[in-house]
């Protein structure tokens, strides 16, 4: 009676149900579960989360993957703290993006309504990475900084050109106090959104580096500021200063004249004078010093 109602109706989602059921209590597993499969085509939003959890893992059981994601993905939507289902995702997740699905266990063609289901896949990166973006926002609610951190960086290993992810997680670096990983997170957007970025950015980026010591990423930003805007007078002077501590003579030098090259271009003759003569006497001195 509910296989000819479903063949009246295909989209009568509680004739699937009640199919389902049947099946079960025939200790039918198999076509149990290709019913739910079938119902949750029709009308995904009926089911819980735990329900997609349970259909996923079945799916891992069928070495169906790419489907099983779909369905952990489903009940982390609907339940960003669904522990088994989040569990379930990220290794997934991982091998979707090293390339290692399992091939779906698939019988002959048309033995199986399950296999053919026409799924509409997640393993769009985009997908992926808002899946581990809610991951690691749900952890970071319930106060568990370490997981959050780990899927941050998943997502971030997806997406690295994803600017709100490096805010997000630079705001939690520092909430949690870890302020050195967080200085090196925005090295990290400088090295992988520098063209997005601007040269105050940039400058301020080089001052904090130049504060902790670390003076080849400092001149790295000093010199992406540059490069961000050519007449940003404060980076260049900055990236001299940096220059002459790391004793790069052949650096200094050049950056001397391309800054008094700024200078006389904004028609500011004096100042540019005044830089090559600084420029000058800086160089006699490291030649004349005593090695």
């Amino acid at each position: 009676a509910y296989q000819t109602a479903i063949e009246l109706h295909l989209g009568l989602v509680s004739a699937y149900r009640y199919l389902a059921k049947a099946w079960e209590q025939l200790e039918q597993p198999a076509n149990h579960v290709d019913s739910i499969y079938q119902t949750l085509s029709l009308s995904p939003e009926t089911f819980t989360a735990d329900e997609h959890c349970e259909m996923g893992q079945w799916l891992l059981e069928q070495c169906q993957e790419q489907e099983a994601m779909e369905c952990f993905q489903r009940a982390v939507a609907l339940e960003p703290d669904h522990q088994e289902a989040q569990q379930n995702l990220k290794p997934l997740l991982k091998k979707q993006k090293n390339g290692e699905f399992a091939e779906a266990a698939t019988s002959e063609p048309g033995s199986s309504s399950v296999l053919q289901w026409p799924t509409q896949s997640i393993a769009d990166r985009e997908e992926s990475v808002e899946a581990l973006a809610i991951l690691a926002r749900s952890y970071r609610q319930m106060g568990n900084v370490d997981k959050a951190i780990a899927y941050y960086e998943d997502a971030l290993d997806l997406d690295p050109r994803n600017i709100d992810l490096y805010q997000e997680l630079g705001d939690l670096l520092i909430q949690a106090g870890l302020y050195q990983q967080a200085l090196d997170l925005q090295y990290r957007l400088l090295q992988a959104n520098g063209d997005q970025l601007s040269a105050d950015y940039c400058t301020l980026l080089g001052d904090q580096f130049s504060a902790q010591q670390q003076p080849a990423k400092s001149i790295d930003c000093y010199r992406h500021a540059i490069q961000l805007d050519p007449q940003a007078i404060l980076a260049h002077q900055k990236l001299i200063h940096v220059l002459k501590m790391e004793g790069q003579l052949r650096a200094v030098a050049k950056s001397y004249l391309t800054l008094a090259q700024v200078l006389n271009s904004q028609e500011n003759a004096r100042a540019a004078i005044n830089v090559l003569e600084d420029g000058v006497d800086w160089l006699h001195q490291q030649f004349s010093s005593p090695q």
